[in-house]
């Protein structure tokens, strides 16, 4: 899911910047990142077509990305979506490994659930990590 309005005030170091994708091929680099390091990298053997790590819930949920400055290269990415858009639409991805529906109704309305985090082994390091924790509470800040 594109954003309409901006949810994240760019985030900039010297050597990345952090934002919510705002564009269809921000958000096709970021499955690409993820196919490159969960398959090609991990060997987790999912069967995705055109090296793309795209699921169910890809359309429905915001995609933060690290991008390298000096390259333009998407580095580091987080799925992110609120229980709003899950409600919507196919329902949070965990669904499919926890019972999240035993949660109370307050907790639920307020829950943002993030996922298929991941970074490129070349930019794997503690600052990328924080741009991306960083990112989140900013996200976290916004919808709660």
């Amino acid at each position: 899911m594109l954003i309409k309005k901006r949810v994240l005030s760019d985030i900039t170091s010297k050597r990345y910047t952090i934002k919510i994708a705002d564009a269809e091929t921000e958000v096709e680099a970021a499955l690409r990142l993820r196919y490159q390091v969960f398959n090609e990298e991990l060997h987790r053997d999912f069967n995705f077509n055109e090296n793309l790590d795209k699921d169910e819930y890809d359309d429905q949920s915001h995609h933060l990305i690290v991008i390298h400055n000096e390259t333009d290269e998407i580095v580091g990415t987080y799925r992110l979506q609120t229980y709003e858009q899950a409600v919507r639409n196919n329902g949070f991805a965990s669904e499919q490994r926890f019972q999240i529906d035993q949660f109370p109704k307050e907790v639920l309305v307020n829950a943002v659930e993030v996922g298929r985090a991941c970074i490129s082994k070349e930019h794997r390091s503690g600052r990328v990590l924080f741009l991306l924790w960083k990112g989140f509470a900013g996200y976290l800040t916004h919808f709660n």
